[in-house]
Order: structure tokens, then C-alpha cells, then sequence
């Protein structure tokens, strides 16, 4: 039967079409809205939806904080760090950053990829990383951040009253790295 066939012809191109794009998701901007201290000695790093303004939280260590607020202003330490060999090591492999991808938070680990290009081959390539290290390169190397929809609706949920907290008792003394 002819349409049997059609149809079936119509579905391997859509599968191969997802299969082609990776069956990505909706990828939204998020930036930095804040970093706050937390009384164990690690730090909250505040991420925002650009478009909805949803907040979600992301915990680190004290050196990571300091790598991603540095490089958020522009500032690079004495000393190459490992997020700047890395990048330097892409650059001579022939790949560029394209964008940073928050894919998944599972049993509280957040889940990242680094979005690249190979500029003479077109061949890209995605490898995975540690949330915290893919926003310092990100902010490193001024790429956009960008998180699956459903990280932000699950995490913004998750985090919510822990932002209001922190908020409420930094407001007068915010750390505040607020700016794209």
C-alpha cells in the first residue's frame, strides 16, 4: 500500500532528523544572578532564567567561586589556571566553545556539556563537564550559558526558599555579580 509506505518514508526523515539534532530539548539563557556564602564553607552560586527570571541554585567550593567570579569580571589570576589550558588546548585542536548546556540535575548533581565546533572540519562535538567548570569556562572564554527547560523548572522549585533566605540575609551585603 502506497500510503503505508509514505508514512514510512516520512518517518525514518523525522527519525533521522532527531537523530541528526541530537533530540535536543529547549535550551534556555540563563546567567549569574548571585553568589552567597553558606555556613558549611561552600558557596551558592545563583543562576536566573534571562527571559523569566526563575532563580535556581548551584553549590560549590570556595576555589570554583573564586575562578567563576573572577573571569565573570574579566580577570585572570597571576597563573594559568586549568580552565584557561583547557581552552587553550581546544583553540589547538582547531575547536571553539560555542555554548555551555545545563542538561540534567539527578541526585542533586547538575549535568553539563561543552557545546563545540571544529572550525576546519564543521565537525562538533560535546563533551561532558561539571556544571561549576563549564560556567568559569564559559565566563572565560564570554560564551552564553544556556540549561534545558526542565532543569530550570525542577531546580527554580528546589532552590526557591533557599535563594529567598539567602537574599533576605545578604541583602544588605550582597556579593552580587549581577551583570551579563
Amino acid at each position: 500500500d502506497n500510503t503505508f509506505y509514505l508514512f514510512k518514508l516520512y518517518f525514518l526523515y523525522i527519525f533521522s532528523l532527531l537523530c541528526k539534532k541530537g533530540f535536543e530539548m529547549a535550551h534556555i539563557q540563563i546567567k549569574i544572578n548571585n553568589l552567597y556564602p553558606t555556613e558549611e564553607g561552600s558557596y551558592l552560586l545563583v543562576m536566573e532564567d534571562i527571559d523569566s527570571g526563575k532563580k535556581f541554585g548551584i553549590l560549590t567550593m570556595k576555589n570554583e567561586a573564586m575562578y567563576i567570579t573572577s573571569f565573570s569580571f574579566g580577570k585572570r589570576p597571576p597563573r594559568p589556571s586549568l580552565y584557561e589550558l583547557f581552552s587553550d588546548f581546544l583553540v589547538e585542536e582547531n575547536y571553539k566553545l560555542q555554548k555551555v548546556v545545563l542538561t540534567q540535575y539527578k541526585n542533586n548533581i547538575y549535568y553539563a556539556t561543552l557545546n563545540c565546533i571544529n572550525w576546519k572540519t564543521n565537525v562538533e562535538k560535546y563533551i561532558d563537564i561539571k556544571a561549576t567548570d563549564a560556567i568559569a569556562l564559559a565566563y572565560l572564554n564570554n560564551i552564553a550559558i544556556f540549561a534545558e527547560e526542565q532543569v530550570i523548572i525542577e531546580c527554580s522549585e528546589l532552590y526557591n526558599h533557599i535563594i529567598n533566605k539567602m537574599e533576605e540575609k545578604y541583602k544588605k551585603q550582597s556579593t552580587s555579580i549581577n551583570h551579563t
